[in-house]
C-alpha cells in the first residue's frame, strides 16, 4: 500500500505541477503523444519526478545501492521494487529464499514520509507564487481571493 501511496502523490504532483514538466525528457509517450498521467505507471511517475527534481536522486538504477551517496528519489525507487516484491515472479527472482521483513516496511514508510515532505515543499512553491500573482493582480472572476485558513493543514 506505500507504494499505491507513493504513486497518488506522484499522479497529484504530476496533475497540480504540470508546468515543471512541460520540457522533461522523461514524461512517457505512446504513439508520439503524452501518455495520459493516469495510464503512467510508478517507475515513469519516478522518473519524472527525479528529472524535474521534486524527488531528487544521486544513483543510476543499474549501479549498486550505495546509501551514503542515496537520496530520496534512490530509496523512492526502493519501495517501487519493494512493492512489485507483490508479484510472485518478481519475489523469486528477487528474494528467493528470503523473507520480507518489517524493516523493509519501515524504511519504505520513512522513504515515503520524507518523499512526501519534498512534495508538499513543491507544492507550497506553488501555491506562493501563484498568491504572490493573485497579490499582484488583485481578485479578478477567474482568480478569486483566497479564503483564510481553516488551521487544519500545515501551514505552507
Amino acid at each position: 500500500m506505500l507504494g499505491a501511496a507513493l504513486e497518488a502523490g506522484l499522479l497529484g504532483m504530476v496533475l497540480c505541477c504540470s508546468d515543471d514538466i512541460q520540457s522533461c525528457a522523461s514524461v512517457p509517450t505512446s504513439g508520439g503523444k503524452q501518455k495520459p498521467p493516469l495510464r503512467w505507471s510508478l517507475a515513469e511517475l519516478l522518473n519524472v519526478a527525479k528529472e524535474v527534481g521534486w524527488l531528487p536522486a544521486n544513483l543510476n538504477l543499474n549501479q549498486d545501492f550505495d546509501s551514503d551517496r542515496a537520496h530520496v528519489g534512490d530509496y523512492a525507487e526502493v519501495v517501487r521494487m519493494t512493492r512489485n516484491l507483490l508479484h510472485a515472479g518478481n519475489y523469486i527472482a528477487e528474494y528467493e529464499g528470503s523473507r520480507v521483513r518489517k524493516a523493509h516496511y519501515d524504511m519504505a514508510l520513512e522513504t515515503l514520509e520524507v518523499a512526501f515532505d519534498y512534495l508538499y515543499a513543491r507544492i507550497c512553491d506553488v501555491l506562493r507564487t501563484t498568491l504572490d500573482q493573485v497579490d499582484e493582480d488583485g481578485p479578478s472572476e477567474g482568480n478569486p481571493a483566497p479564503a483564510p485558513a481553516s488551521g487544519k493543514h500545515r501551514p505552507c
